[in-house]
């Protein structure tokens, strides 16, 4: 449904909301600092309530600009990107 972040002092702070995860195992959280090479940072498991989920996490110790995305894993080894 939506995927932001934003800068604090106690580093990155991204949230996403989902809604009506079916088959989702979980999130993998992936930070670039030229937008075409990510490297895997995190993995945040699904609810999987098939309602509207809220998630955070945050990239602590950063010191630089960062480009980020999802790699949402299904059950089944299926995944896609977030934009």
């Amino acid at each position: 449904l939506s995927f932001s972040g934003k800068t604090s002092t106690f580093g990155n702070i991204l949230n996403w909301i989902t809604v009506d995860e079916k088959n989702v195992k979980g999130f993998y959280i992936e930070r670039s600092t030229d937008g075409s090479e990510f490297e895997n940072i995190g993995f945040i498991p699904s609810n999987s309530t098939g309602i509207v989920e809220n998630y955070t996490f945050t990239d602590v110790g950063t010191v630089s600009v960062y480009y980020y995305r999802l790699r949402i894993m299904d059950h089944d080894g299926q995944q896609t990107y977030s934009n």
